[in-house]
């Protein structure tokens, strides 16, 4: 059997990412009846789609500001962005979405804020965020997920005519390892919120690590 080629439902592979791995994710809606017992007596099924995902590999620097929530690619609208950076580990960029059908038109989108990922296998503190400082703290992993939610309008026959993204957010999650005794501080950079402070964990085989999140709304684009 012959190694998988991988489908780029997005379009995004090119000198900068490099796919490695997708999947479909095909769902199909479905409607069922009951007798006055609770048990089926009726089904039927409509609207089969598609909710891939692609995840990428970094071979040279790459600007996430290219990327938009909400953004029409073939068939499919973007609703989700996966960032992830560790120490010692190579950045992978995962991206999202839901098939539409091809006369649906683009609504709103969502701007990524401007951050070039870099190609260093390191942890990066992910779009600003946040700064982090403490003599010995280090940052072992950095994540960052963006997301929408796509409303659909139905018609007769219960299958999407069209439809509009909402919700546009963004999330930053970071790991750090004290190796001194001083504790680590991380500083929220102007309109991010701590949504999990800075938590301790602690283990007797393992130097003392902490995690926190932040999360930032984005800015949505009216459709031209």
């Amino acid at each position: 059997m012959s190694r998988g080629s991988p489908t780029d439902y997005f379009s995004l592979a090119g000198e900068d990412l490099k796919i490695n791995s997708s999947d479909e994710g095909a769902t199909i809606n479905v409607a069922e009846a009951v007798d006055e017992r609770g048990d089926f007596v009726a089904r039927d099924t409509f609207e089969e789609l598609a909710n891939p995902s692609c995840t990428y590999a970094l071979c040279d620097d790459y600007a996430l500001g290219s990327i938009s929530l909400g953004s029409k690619i073939s068939d499919y609208i973007v609703t989700g962005l996966s960032v992830n950076t560790s120490a010692g580990g190579g950045p992978t960029v995962e991206v999202s979405g839901e098939e539409v059908p091809e006369a649906f038109a683009e609504g709103y989108t969502y701007t990524t804020p401007e951050f070039t990922l870099l190609k260093n296998h390191e942890a990066q503190e992910l779009f600003s965020a946040f700064s982090l400082s403490g003599e010995g703290c280090y940052l072992e992993s950095c994540s960052a997920t963006l997301s929408c939610t796509l409303g659909r309008a139905l018609d007769e026959n219960a299958e999407t005519c069209a439809g509009d993204v909402s919700a546009g957010a963004i999330e930053v999650t970071a790991t750090i390892i004290q190796s001194a005794e001083n504790e680590p501080t991380v500083t929220p950079d102007s309109d991010w919120t701590v949504t999990s402070p800075l938590t301790l964990a602690e283990s007797n085989d393992a130097y003392e690590s902490y995690t926190i999140t932040l999360r930032s709304s984005l800015a949505a684009v009216e459709p031209t």
